[in-house]
């Protein structure tokens, strides 16, 4: 009877072992993006990434802005006080523009997600 009871708890403990064996958790992919004067500086105009990867797009800008990543149809108001995150897993591949919504819809930077 004892060997019964513990039966279940070993199974469960043999499964979690080999979870945290077999699959290690990644981490999101984290950018951290300034915009100065409605510009990217040159470096940070691509932002590359595998397709399932989880993505973290930080934003600070010197003035309040909307930005528009395409393709994944996610906005996000951007202000002097703090960081703002875009936050997604890059399921569909290609290039895509991020896009500075004011007077004029300006591309800024892209998105490159590349097939696994």
């Amino acid at each position: 009877m004892t060997g019964s009871r513990l039966w279940p708890p070993t199974l469960a403990a043999a499964g979690l072992a080999i979870a945290l064996v077999g699959g290690a958790v990644a981490q999101p992919r984290i950018f951290e993006l300034n915009i100065e004067k409605g510009r990217l500086p040159e470096n940070q105009r691509l932002v590359r990434v595998r397709q399932g990867e989880e993505v973290i797009l930080k934003w600070r800008a010197d003035q309040a802005v909307v930005l528009h990543l395409h393709g994944y149809d996610i906005e996000a108001r951007v202000s002097p006080a703090a960081w703002t995150e875009m936050r997604f897993t890059a399921a569909a591949t290609g290039r895509f523009p991020i896009e500075l919504h004011a007077q004029t819809h300006a591309t800024i930077a892209h998105l490159e997600v590349h097939p696994r």
